[in-house]
């Protein structure tokens, strides 16, 4: 269906698209870039882009899929535009108090350490529940690699967390 605005999809199948995938998507920008604003502007960046270029004919997990790597090129273009210096942090709005905010801070400056692509792995897999495949697609490397990468990311993180005077099992 087309939509009036020229846009390839119905609005109501848009609408509740947005709703299961909006939060979500943004914490990933989020993750990503660490502004807020930045990150909604890139929200709406993405999901017009996706609009525009989306198959109605596909599944929605493949739209997931396909909406995610609209959103990670929109934050590489972020980041091209502007320079990160340094090993700055910027702190993630965290609402609770004592060591679970202690724990949110070390987790996130463990996180800002590793690699982009590494960071998104992680990201994908254990906080959106991707699977290797849709990994794959959204990040462009070979599924074979996924399984291989994430691992290596894992290793980094927790040698990351180590530094940190942190074991995997506080973590969880």
């Amino acid at each position: 269906m087309t939509v009036e605005s020229g846009l390839n999809m119905d609005p109501e199948l848009f609408r509740e698209f947005y709703d299961r995938t909006a939060k979500g998507l943004w914490r990933f920008i989020y993750q990503g870039c660490g502004n807020a604003t930045a990150s909604d502007d890139i929200l709406q960046e993405s999901y017009m882009k996706f609009l525009r270029y989306v198959d109605p004919e596909r599944e929605m997990v493949e739209w997931k899929a396909y909406l995610y790597r609209i959103a990670g090129s929109a934050v590489i273009t972020y980041f091209r535009r502007n320079r990160i210096h340094g090993d700055e942090v910027t702190e993630v709005p965290c609402p609770d108090s004592g060591r679970d905010r202690e724990m949110k801070l070390d987790m996130q400056t463990a996180m800002s350490r590793l690699d982009e692509r590494q960071r998104d792995m992680l990201w994908l897999a254990h906080v959106e529940g991707f699977s290797h495949a849709e990994i794959s697609g959204i990040l462009g490397v070979a599924e074979n690699s996924v399984r291989v990468l994430l691992h290596r990311a894992r290793g980094r993180l927790k040698a990351l967390l180590a530094e940190q005077g942190i074991g995997m099992e506080e973590t969880i």
